[in-house]
């Protein structure tokens, strides 16, 4: 049986068209409510559109879906990417998570960034990189204050320090004060802003040349 309806056709509220329920706001299957988690949900109306909880479209235009593809970018709860669902993805791809990002072509060649640090291996990282705080190779790597590089405590045995500002007052190696280092090796090793250098102890061979007044 079929019918041709010409003009306009009204449906009432708590109407049915097939399994779709008409409202004065909404048409909808299944359940009223928009992004309803229920299978085989679906909402069109005044609060906007959905399909089940995964594909949601705001009456102000917002897009949120939690899962799916674009092109071929696959959506996570949490991630988009083109390969796999992690921050140790191998192969060829890019991961986008609240986790990090990672950019990898293998198992040995990445770039991830996350907590606000960043790892390579095997890949060119040439041209300029400018941090004026953190670390280089974790926090019991390499620290970066502003024109220092130092690690381990400056001063301290094992330690390391290079920059154009001092170590700071409380900081004295060789009986000179902080405020002139700028290269340090421990506490036995360092040269001044002027060029003086102190070792406590040294093995120094070939030609040493002292100047006047040495």
């Amino acid at each position: 049986m079929g019918a041709t309806i010409n003009g306009t056709l009204t449906a009432g509220a708590n109407s049915k068209i097939g399994p779709w329920t008409v409202t004065d706001t909404s048409i909808y299957k299944t359940n009223a409510t928009m992004g309803n988690a229920t299978a085989g949900a679906a909402y069109f109306g005044n609060d906007g559109l959905s399909i089940t909880d995964k594909f949601k479209v705001s009456a102000a235009g917002a897009l949120t879906a939690t899962s799916g593809t674009i092109a071929g970018w696959t959506i996570g709860t949490s991630s988009l990417y083109n390969t796999t669902n992690s921050m140790t993805s191998t192969g060829v791809g890019l991961y986008l998570g609240t986790d990090g990002i990672r950019n990898y072509a293998s198992a040995t060649q990445y770039v991830n960034i996350t907590g606000g640090k960043i790892t390579a291996e095997g890949v060119d990282l040439s041209g300029e990189i400018t941090a004026t705080t953190g670390y280089i190779g974790g926090t019991s790597g390499w620290k970066i204050a502003a024109q220092q590089l130092s690690s381990g405590t400056i001063g301290a045995d094992n330690s390391l320090f290079l920059g154009t500002k001092n170590l700071g007052s409380n900081t004295s190696i060789g009986g000179r004060s902080g405020s002139d280092w700028r290269l340090t090796v421990g506490s036995h090793f360092g040269v001044t802003n002027t060029g003086v250098l102190y070792a406590n102890s040294a093995n120094i061979s070939g030609t040493l040349t002292a100047g006047a007044n040495s």
